[in-house]
């Protein structure tokens, strides 16, 4: 991978390229590169950025040998499908390494919610100490005292019917 970058509008916008997927970024509100780019540190509204996958943390360091990075701080991660389909992750401690692509996610009591569909009234909701998400098999995985929950669906019921049956039944004899 190369590390590439410009600066827009005060903010470092760094692009990863691999010649074998698209475009990965990371923007934040400061950059400090050590030695020669072998590692680089993100600081500040971070945000890692590859399709279809959004990434968000207060910090995040990044490996130039490996193209792993690491997150901390208020991790936030969505994931949306093109059916509609929605995964939202969070957490305090995270990594990500792009090969093969896995992600991590642990601390802060981690959690991950995910909508069927767009509108989906009933997403189903699991914590964990660890979440590990396999991108190639699409996969997710919840390791240590994992509770999952779901509430009932709600079905919505036109309001002209519900008040038309509160009526009938208040003047019925």
């Amino acid at each position: 991978m190369v590390l590439l970058g410009t600066v827009v509008g005060g903010v470092c916008v760094p692009r990863l390229q691999a010649a074998e997927k698209a475009d990965s970024t990371i923007t934040s509100d400061e950059l400090e590169i050590q030695n020669n780019g072998e590692k680089t540190y993100f600081r500040g509204h971070v945000v890692l950025q590859e399709d279809p996958y959004i990434l968000k943390a207060d910090q995040m360091a990044r490996m130039k040998a490996t193209g792993i990075v690491t997150a901390r701080g208020h991790l936030d991660g969505t994931w949306m499908s093109e059916q509609g389909e929605k995964i939202k992750a969070y957490g305090e401690e995270g990594l990500y390494n792009p090969a093969p692509p896995k992600t991590e996610l642990w601390g802060g009591k981690p959690r991950l919610i995910r909508w069927e569909t767009s509108v989906d009234t009933a997403p189903v909701q699991v914590t964990a100490d660890r979440f590990t998400a396999d991108h190639q098999e699409r996969e997710f995985f919840a390791l240590g005292h994992v509770v999952m929950t779901q509430v009932p669906k709600v079905l919505a019921r036109s309001e002209e019917r519900r008040v038309g049956k509160e009526c009938r039944s208040r003047w019925s004899p």
